[in-house]
């Protein structure tokens, strides 16, 4: 399942998606337009059918969207930035 695109100023920045495991459980990720997934730590929501109804929240994410600048611009930018990401491991 993928969201509608998640916007920020009026621009696209990409979607939140799920899936159902074998288990039960509910994984969320979030897809930057253009960019590897980003999976958040607390990203696992319990089968449990007392939680229907209920919001969850996943742990936070933070990336840098990517400017259009040339590639060592961006290195630049993101290690003068020093902002956390958590890549997707597959």
């Amino acid at each position: 399942m993928k969201s509608s695109p998640v916007e920020l100023a009026g621009e696209a920045i990409g979607r939140i998606s799920a899936r159902r495991l074998s288990d039960g459980r509910i994984e969320y990720a979030f897809t930057p337009t253009g960019r590897e997934r980003i999976l958040p730590y607390r990203r696992y929501f319990p089968a449990n059918p007392d939680l229907i109804g209920n919001w969850k929240r996943s742990s936070e994410i933070m990336f840098l969207p990517a400017p259009a600048a040339p590639a060592a611009q961006r290195l630049a930018h993101a290690a003068a930035a020093q902002v956390p990401t958590r890549p997707a491991t597959n």
